[in-house]
């Protein structure tokens, strides 16, 4: 079964690459046609990033809002991206996070906690480049992100009462590494990029993680796909320059 659900998300990440060169090609084609005295041109990035880790699914005790006592549900995750800015509109990166995820149902007595480390392709989409003019000096924009991934994880489901384990995910059972147990992850969110100098940036995300299994709780019953929310904030550093300048070309050269 685990090999059938990566090799489906394998097909999809191929498919995400096919659209992605598209998307990020025919920009640059077109661009030339529209040259301004300050061009952008691609740079890397490097971003290190933490915040909060959300569930969302069967074993949660409210639907939204996580709860903070008898178990907390408050918990964290952070990590680090690596992008490549390919146009004024689009960006694409890989990320690997690594956090920890709780939930507790008081009316079954259970709780489960989990930890888990997930790789992503991530492809960020500037909003204000893409239905806006494409200004180079823009100091803050609003973005959307699309990607996929996979995620490893340990889930252990316990007693309310006794702390006692009632029944585990992964923990040498799994596909993964040292056994954890794999699931494929679409990603979705919206974002906020402030630059601060021509090198850094400061970044702020609430990005929604589908997993393509009901198996990260470890209960299968009310959501078909489990849910978890990773909202961070991030310092980025950009690599070599983001603009270069356009020689001037005299007009009545043409003429001769």
């Amino acid at each position: 079964m685990v090999k059938n659900e990566v090799t489906s998300f394998g097909k999809l990440f191929r498919c995400l690459i096919a659209g992605a060169f598209i998307m990020f090609t025919l920009p640059s084609m077109f661009a030339q046609d529209h040259l301004t005295p300050e061009q952008f041109t691609g740079r890397w990035e490097m971003g290190i990033h933490g915040g909060t880790s959300l569930f969302f699914g069967d074993i949660k005790e409210k639907l939204i809002f996580p709860i903070s006592t008898n178990v907390n549900e408050w918990r964290w995750a952070g990590g680090l991206n690596v992008g490549y800015q390919i146009s004024p509109v689009f960006k694409v990166l890989l990320q690997g996070i690594y956090g920890t995820l709780s939930g507790t149902r008081r009316k079954w007595n259970v709780y489960f906690e989990a930890e888990y480390f997930e790789t992503n392709m991530v492809v960020n989409v500037n909003f204000n480049n893409l239905f806006g003019d494409k200004r180079v000096k823009r100091r803050a924009s609003v973005y959307g992100v699309l990607g996929i991934g996979i995620m490893q994880h340990n889930t252990a489901i316990k007693d309310l009462t006794t702390s006692e384990v009632i029944k585990t995910e992964g923990y040498g059972n799994g596909s993964g590494i040292n056994g954890m147990t794999i699931e494929g992850v679409l990603t979705y969110g919206l974002g906020f990029d402030f630059i601060i100098s021509s090198h850094w940036s400061c970044r702020a995300e609430s990005v929604n993680r589908a997993i393509n299994t009901d198996r990260l709780d470890g209960f299968e019953d009310q959501f078909p796909y489990d849910v978890y929310n990773y909202t961070s904030v991030g310092i980025v550093y950009r690599f070599g320059i983001a603009k270069r300048k356009i020689r001037k070309i005299e007009v009545n050269s043409f003429t001769k």
